[in-house]
């Protein structure tokens, strides 16, 4: 039996203010991104954002704190695809690594990428993460983000090993 690689697209910006952060949400749905691919990481601003978001778009999103023990907090909607679950447990992961060597898979090396990304949560940042059907969905999403008043856009992708 041989194991099978499917990849996941994200496209990720950091925002200071949650009104800019909600029009480039507007944006993303006005070009194929639903809400469903849609999520954010904030520090103590959770709710607010969440009434933002709705009186902007009228849609609803998750909104997820980073826990203190390297977890997240919030609701995780039912509907969050399975390519957004990967990403936060994998960020989940790669902050037990880099809090506990003893608590990290073997080999795996904790990415920078995900730390700065907290480490702006922690400072007070939003950041947006967007689920993309593939490199071109990705692509169109930075160029949104991009067009947004963000700090920064990245694009990521993690491949998983289906068996």
């Amino acid at each position: 039996m041989t194991d099978e690689v499917k990849r996941h697209w994200f496209v990720v910006a950091v925002f200071r203010d949650p009104l800019d952060l909600a029009a480039t949400i507007g944006d993303l749905h006005a070009s194929d991104f639903a809400s469903g691919e849609l999520v954010v990481l904030a520090n103590h601003r959770a709710g607010d954002l969440r009434d933002a978001i709705q009186r902007r778009n009228g849609g609803s999103l998750d909104v997820f704190v980073p826990g203190a023990n390297g977890g997240f907090v919030g609701k995780v909607s039912a509907a969050l695809p399975r390519s957004l679950s990967i990403l936060l447990h994998a960020m989940e992961q790669d902050t037990a690594s880099a809090r506990s060597p003893s608590e990290s898979i073997a080999g795996q090396v904790a990415s920078p990428v995900y730390s700065q990304l907290l480490k702006d949560v922690a400072d007070g940042a939003i950041v947006l993460i967007a689920s993309a059907d593939g490199p071109e969905q990705q692509l169109q999403g930075a160029r949104i983000l991009l067009g947004g008043k963000c700090e920064c856009v990245l694009t990521h992708e993690l491949t998983e090993r289906e068996s």
